[in-house]
C-alpha cells in the first residue's frame, strides 16, 4: 500500500496486473516521481517465468478514502473525457442526478471495453469512465485534483471512478493501462504509462499545464496555420459526381469565397479497400483522381481527399485477393465494423504487408494524384475490440495504431495536411495535424428534428468545447458548418437539410470559433442564400485560440459562457466572452467584470462591446455589472472586453469576424497622433471597424471619441486616421 500526500489531497493506493495463465510468474513494482504539486506513478512489470499474456495493468487502485478538500464526493464536480470522437466529454455534480450526471455516466459507450473494467459491475455503484484527463473539484472549498496521462501512445488508458448509489460516497478509483493480451516473454520487463496526480485551486490552470506537458511528451507541435476547407459530404453524401465537383469549384470562384482547401469526401471510390475513381468520376474520358486534383489546384486551392484506409468492403479487391490482411478476433471470426446497414471488414494494421500497402496507397494519392490534404475516417475500426488476434502479438493496440499512422504520415510527407476523423487521439499525436472533436453534425437543433441517426447541434457543440484543451496538440475539427436554409431533402438525403434558424446558425459558427482549429463548411455554393454564405466571414480565416468554457465546473448539461483570450496580438491583448442560451425561454443577460472574464488583461478602465447588437460600453471598471438585456432562446451574445490604453487607440468593435479585430487588422501602429493599420477584407460585403480614441483625444474626422471606418467588399487597403 502506497501513501500519497499533495496539497488538499491524500489517498492510499495499490497496483494490479491481470494476465494469463495464472501459473505465470509476473511481478511488479511501483515507480513514483514527485514534482511540486504533482506525483507521477507507473508500474514496472517483469515476467520471471514462461511466456505470459498481459491483459491489463493498473498503476493506481484506490479502495479506501480519497480526500479532496474538506468534504466527500457529494460535494464534488467531476469532469470526464472520452477516447473517441463519438464519446461525450462531460462535467457533472455527483450529488445531482440530472442530465449532466447521466451524460458523465454514459459518456463512453464506444470506448469502454471489457479489458478496462474491474471485473465486476456492482449494482450498488455508479461507474464513471474517463481516459487521459479526469478532473475533480470540491465545490465547497475549490480544491482540485487532476488525474492525467502525459503520454498515452504506448497503451490505451482508462480511469474508472466508483460512487456508492445509496450514499453518494466515493467507493473507489482504478487507473488502468490496457495491454490487450500481448505476449510478455519470460525474463522480459515492460512498464505502464505514467499517470499523474496534480492539485491546485484553479482547474483551468491545471488543465492548461497538463495540455502543455502532454504536447512536450508527445512531440505534438503544430506546423501549419488552421485551414478553411470546403467539404462535399454534408450535402451530396455518397451521391457526389464529377459534375458536382466541377460546379462547386466554379461557384466558389464566382462567389469569391476565400477558402484554402477543396476536399472531396466519400463517394469517389469504387469501394472501401479499392481506392480508385468510380464510374461517376471516370465516366468521361476515363478521368482519374489526378484530373480532379489538378482542377482544384488550378482554381488556386489545395486538393483534399477523404479515405477510410482500414475499412474493407466485402465487394472490394482486397477482400477477395488479400484475405490474410483481414483482422480476426481470438475466436477465429472476422473483426467487423458496422456503418449504417453495411458491415465492413477491417485491416490487420500490425501486418507488415498491410503497412507496405498503406505506404504505397498514400504515396500514390499524394505524389501521383496530387492530393496534399488528407482526411482519414473510421480508423478506430481496427482497435475498438480488445480481443483482436493481431499478426504482431508483441504490440498493444495503441502501438499498432501509432505505427500505422506513422506509416501514412511518412507516405504523405511533411508538407501534406493530415486530418484524422474517428481515430485514437493520443497515439496519433505528433503525426496528425488535426483531429475531429465531435460526432458527425446535422443542421438540426434537437434530436426530435433529426430524420437520420445523428447528433443535434447542442450535443456536438458540447463535444467540441469540452475538448478545447486538445487544441495545443493539434487543430481541433468541430466538423462541417451547414448554414443553408433547406426544409426539403435533395437526392433523398437527410444530410442536405438545413433546419437551423438564424440564431442557431450563429451558435454553429461560434462552435467553430471556440474550437480555434480548422474551419470546414459544406453548403451548395450555387444555391445557398447570400446572407447565409456571408456568415462565413465570422470565422474565416481562423484567427483565435480555443475558447475556455469558464462555467464547466458549474454542473450544467451545457456550458454557457466561453472565454477566448487574445494574447500578444498586433492590436493588443483582449478577451471575448460568448454567452449562449440553450433554453426554450429567454433569459436576462448580465456580465460581471470579475477576474475570470478579465483573465490576462489588466487596466483601470475597459471598453466592452457586443457583436450582434453593436452596443458599446466605452468606460467601465473591474467589478462593474453590465446588462445586455434579454437573450432569446437558442441564441448568443458575443462580447469583446478590451483594456483601454492610456495613450493608444483601440478597436472597439467590428462587424466582420468574431475575433473583432485580430482577423481583419494587421500592422496596427499609433505614432504622434496618427493611427495606421492594414486591412485585407476578402468578402463580398462591407466591413465596419469602430475605433475608440484614447482618453482626452478625439478623432479629427468627426470630433468624437468613437469613429466608424467603412471598408468596401474584397478590399485590401491601408487606413490612416488622425487624432486631436
Amino acid at each position: 500500500m502506497q501513501n500519497i500526500y499533495l496539497p488538499g489531497v491524500s489517498f492510499k493506493f495499490t497496483g494490479n496486473v491481470v494476465y494469463k495463465p495464472d501459473s505465470a510468474k509476473i511481478q511488479f513494482e511501483h515507480e513514483i516521481k514527485k514534482e511540486d504539486n504533482r506525483i507521477f506513478v507507473r508500474l514496472l512489470i517483469e515476467n520471471k517465468g514462461e511466456d505470459a499474456s498481459l491483459i491489463k495493468a493498473s498503476p493506481v487502485v484506490i479502495n479506501q478514502d480519497l480526500l479532496i478538500g474538506s468534504s466527500g464526493a457529494r460535494d464534488w464536480i467531476l469532469y470526464t473525457s472520452g477516447r473517441h470522437k463519438n464519446d461525450i466529454p462531460s462535467a457533472c455534480d455527483l450529488n445531482i442526478k440530472n442530465e449532466a450526471f447521466f451524460d458523465c455516466l454514459n459518456n463512453q459507450s464506444e470506448a469502454v471495453s471489457k479489458a478496462a473494467d474491474t471485473g465486476s459491475n456492482p449494482e450498488n455503484q455508479y461507474i464513471f469512465h474517463s481516459d487521459v484527463l479526469t478532473v475533480i473539484q470540491n465545490k465547497k472549498d475549490k480544491a482540485v485534483l487532476l488525474i492525467g496521462y502525459p503520454g498515452g501512445s504506448s497503451q490505451l488508458v482508462q480511469n474508472s471512478f466508483f460512487i456508492d448509489r445509496e450514499t453518494g460516497n466515493f467507493a473507489g478509483l482504478e487507473s488502468a493501462c490496457e495491454f490487450d493480451g500481448i505476449t510478455l516473454a519470460g525474463g522480459k520487463k515492460i512498464h505502464t504509462e505514467w499517470v499523474m496526480f496534480e492539485t491546485g485551486n484553479d482547474p483551468f490552470e491545471l488543465i492548461e499545464n497538463f495540455s502543455l506537458l502532454k504536447r512536450r511528451e508527445l512531440n505534438a507541435a503544430q506546423k501549419f496555420s488552421q485551414p478553411s476547407v470546403y467539404c462535399t459530404w454534408y450535402y451530396y453524401g455518397a451521391s457526389i459526381t464529377s459534375d458536382d465537383i466541377l460546379n462547386e469549384l466554379e461557384y466558389l470562384t464566382k462567389r469569391k469565397v476565400p477558402v484554402d482547401v477543396f476536399q472531396i469526401d466519400a463517394g469517389w471510390e469504387i469501394a472501401y479497400g479499392e481506392w480508385e475513381a468510380n464510374y461517376k468520376f471516370n465516366e468521361r474520358s476515363s478521368r482519374t483522381m489526378k484530373y480532379y486534383a489538378d482542377q482544384i489546384k488550378e482554381s488556386g486551392l489545395k486538393a483534399g481527399i477523404w479515405t477510410a484506409p482500414f475499412t474493407i468492403a466485402p465487394n472490394s479487391y482486397i477482400f477477395f485477393y488479400e484475405p490474410h490482411w483481414l483482422l480476426k478476433r481470438k475466436n477465429g471470426e472476422y473483426t467487423t465494423f458496422k456503418m449504417g446497414p453495411v458491415i465492413y471488414y477491417v485491416l490487420d494494421i500490425s501486418h507488415p504487408e498491410v503497412l507496405e500497402y498503406l505506404k504505397k496507397l498514400y504515396t500514390k494519392i499524394t505524389c501521383e494524384w496530387g492530393f496534399t490534404y488528407h482526411k482519414l475516417d473510421f480508423t478506430r475500426c481496427t482497435i475498438i475490440n480488445n480481443d483482436n488476434d493481431y499478426f504482431n502479438k508483441t504490440l498493444t493496440r495503441a502501438q499498432i495504431y501509432r505505427n500505422a499512422i506513422r506509416t501514412i504520415r511518412e507516405a504523405i510527407g511533411e508538407d501534406s495536411y493530415f486530418l484524422l476523423c474517428g481515430g485514437l487521439y493520443c497515439p496519433a499525436a505528433g503525426y496528425a495535424d488535426a483531429q475531429r472533436t465531435g460526432s458527425d453534425v446535422l443542421a438540426v437543433w434537437s434530436q426530435k428534428e433529426s430524420r437520420i441517426k445523428g447528433k443535434y447541434l447542442p450535443f456536438t457543440v458540447k463535444q467540441n468545447v469540452l475538448r478545447y484543451w486538445m487544441s495545443s496538440l493539434w487543430h481541433n475539427d468541430p466538423d462541417a458548418l451547414m448554414l443553408r436554409r433547406n426544409t426539403i431533402t435533395k437526392r433523398n438525403l437527410a444530410l442536405s437539410l438545413g433546419l437551423l434558424n438564424d440564431n442557431e446558425v450563429n451558435i454553429a459558427l461560434l462552435s467553430h470559433y471556440f474550437g480555434g482549429g480548422l474551419i470546414s463548411f459544406t453548403d451548395p455554393i450555387k444555391e445557398i442564400d447570400e446572407d447565409r454564405l456571408l456568415l462565413l466571414r465570422r470565422v474565416i480565416p481562423q484567427a483565435n485560440p480555443a475558447a475556455i468554457p469558464i462555467d464547466l465546473f458549474n454542473g450544467n448539461k451545457y456550458p454557457r459562457r466561453f472565454l477566448t483570450c487574445f494574447n500578444g496580438c498586433n492590436t493588443g491583448n483582449y478577451n471575448t466572452l460568448s454567452i449562449i442560451n440553450w433554453e426554450e425561454t429567454e433569459a436576462e443577460c448580465k456580465v460581471i467584470l470579475n477576474e475570470t472574464v478579465l483573465k490576462n488583461i489588466t487596466a483601470d478602465q475597459y471598453c466592452v462591446s457586443e457583436f450582434f447588437t453593436g452596443r458599446i460600453f466605452a468606460d467601465v471598471k473591474a467589478g462593474d455589472v453590465l446588462s445586455f438585456g434579454k437573450l432569446l432562446p437558442h441564441s448568443a451574445f458575443h462580447i469583446k472586453i478590451n483594456p483601454i490604453k492610456k495613450d493608444t487607440p483601440i478597436i472597439a468593435l467590428t462587424d466582420g469576424h468574431y475575433s473583432m479585430g485580430n482577423a481583419e487588422v494587421k500592422n496596427f501602429i499609433y505614432n504622434k497622433n496618427e493611427l495606421s493599420f492594414s486591412v485585407k477584407w476578402q468578402w463580398n460585403c462591407n466591413l465596419t471597424i469602430t475605433l475608440l480614441a484614447p482618453a482626452g483625444k478625439v478623432w479629427e474626422e468627426n470630433n468624437a471619441n468613437l469613429l466608424k471606418v467603412n471598408i468596401g467588399p474584397n478590399m485590401e487597403t491601408t487606413i490612416i486616421r488622425s487624432l486631436a
